[in-house]
């Protein structure tokens, strides 16, 4: 087993690893950077004896953005093989032992915050292609054009995207069993008003 310990390195002595398969993201580099800026690196990078960079290419980048002269370095009690290092180096970013629990990250943060943290709205769920629905049917009805008609509208907020896509399903379905109907709010107000005649009758 390797034995690691942490070195103040000057961040001008750091080299990048030149076969390192990690490519590196600007969303991710910005998130990083304001990261960095608001907690300092609170995560050391690794580091092989001769200050080939394992694992931290990311952070270096920031780092020398910001001006930073010394930095925090695990360092092994030997130098890693060729081998060993390419292994360790795939290993620190690919073997994560866990995946968030997104109930309680959203009672934890607004989905802004998530977003700002670095989250993508993939990952969150609300990046869905809606490529597959019919949305059009509902048109916007400028303010000028309303007279004296009182228009609500309302936003839906979906748990996940099971629920999203179930919404949509819906509108489609409506879309079939009232073909002669032009809009979606039409065709949800009389599935209402047939559901509330079924439920009386009943």
């Amino acid at each position: 087993m390797v034995n690691w310990k942490l070195k103040d390195v000057a961040v001008s002595d750091l080299k990048e690893y030149e076969n390192n398969p990690r490519r590196l993201d600007a969303h991710k580099l910005r998130h990083l950077e304001d990261s960095i800026k608001k907690f300092g690196l609170a995560e050391p990078l690794c580091i092989n004896t001769d200050n080939v960079i394992c694992g931290g290419h990311g952070r270096l980048k920031v780092l020398k953005k910001l001006g930073i002269q010394k930095v925090d370095c695990y360092f092994p009690d030997r130098k890693l093989s060729q081998q060993e290092f390419d292994e360790l180096n795939v290993r620190l970013n690919k073997n994560t032992a866990g995946t968030f629990d997104f109930d309680k990250l959203s009672n934890m943060f607004e989905i802004e915050e998530l977003k700002n943290i670095g989250f993508t709205e993939k990952e969150l769920g609300i990046d869905v292609d809606l490529s597959n629905f019919d949305l059009s049917d509902d048109e916007f009805i400028d303010d000028e054009e309303k007279v004296s008609d009182v228009i609500i509208q309302y936003s839906l907020v979906f748990n996940d995207v099971e629920e999203q896509n179930e919404w949509y399903k819906f509108l489609k379905k409506l879309k079939i069993e009232y073909p002669d109907i032009d809009t979606h709010s039409a065709r949800i107000t009389n599935f209402i008003k047939n559901n509330e005649e079924n439920t009386k009758e009943n």
